[in-house]
């Protein structure tokens, strides 16, 4: 958010590249000067003798405890396919807005800033929704469908969409689909079998972070082919809104 807001500044007052790069590159210091006070309050229950490693023991009890249990299993299936439309969101929505929808540079980082802005906020409004009114299950098949049909949206813009429609489909996509993984995690946690939590949201993520490695290839791959974001969009729907459909499902079968 902080990046895209440089960017549209630099580019407004015409401060060229170098000067956002140190500007990101401040704001990350300032970060630092910020929390590094907080440290000590926070590292107070640390077990500095403790110390993590790997073993493949682990790793096979966390995928069997991962694959064995429906709700674990479509939790981790429904990351892969969520994380699709978040790192497709973060890295070419704006080369879109620019391209196809011929909007400037400035507009097009602009409506990006303000739209994953959404991200950080939808964050804790849908904590609030899935601890105090809708299950988590439910209110991430809610969120699998929303992101997926504001995906469709998105990708039937075109340069003589109003702005402010364009603006609203982004924020739609980006909330959502940059909003979901809060929930996500406590969620895994909380299913985890006793004092397994650990292993098991290792293994998900495994399959979370597989989904960001393989956005960037097969959304490439999809635009070299048929040189339509419209196809590439709509197609990246698809896995998002199948999996929402059957979380709602396995609510149900549940209950």
């Amino acid at each position: 958010m902080i990046a895209g807001l440089l960017v549209t500044l630099t580019l407004y007052f015409g401060w060229g590249w170098q000067v956002t790069l140190l500007g990101i590159s401040a704001v990350a210091v300032a970060m630092v000067v910020m929390f590094q006070p907080l440290r000590k309050r926070w590292d107070e229950a640390r077990d500095t003798a403790s110390h993590v490693t790997f073993t493949w023991q682990s790793f096979i009890t966390g995928s069997r405890m991962l694959t064995s249990s429906p709700p674990l299993r479509w939790l981790a299936i429904s990351s892969f396919a969520f994380v699709l439309l978040q790192i497709a969101s973060t890295s070419y929505l704006v080369i879109y807005l620019v391209e196809h929808v011929k909007l400037t540079h400035e507009t097009a980082g602009t409506i990006f800033a303000i739209a994953f802005a959404g991200g950080f906020f939808s964050r804790i409004f849908f904590g609030i929704i899935a601890d105090n009114f809708i299950s988590p299950l439910k209110t991430l098949g809610i969120l699998g469908l929303v992101m997926g049909a504001a995906s469709l949206g998105v990708a039937q813009f075109e340069p003589d969409w109003p702005l402010w429609a364009v603006g609203a489909m982004t924020f739609l996509l980006a909330s959502t689909a940059a909003g979901w993984n809060g929930v996500y995690i406590a969620e895994i946690a909380n299913l985890a079998p006793k004092g397994q939590a650990s292993n098991v949201m290792g293994i998900s993520l495994v399959v979370t972070y597989f989904g960001c490695i393989m956005t960037p290839i097969i959304f490439g791959i999809i635009l070299a082919t048929t040189e339509s974001y419209l196809i590439a969009y709509t197609l990246f729907a698809i896995p998002s809104i199948l999996v929402g459909l059957r979380l709602l499902v396995l609510k149900k079968q549940q209950e």
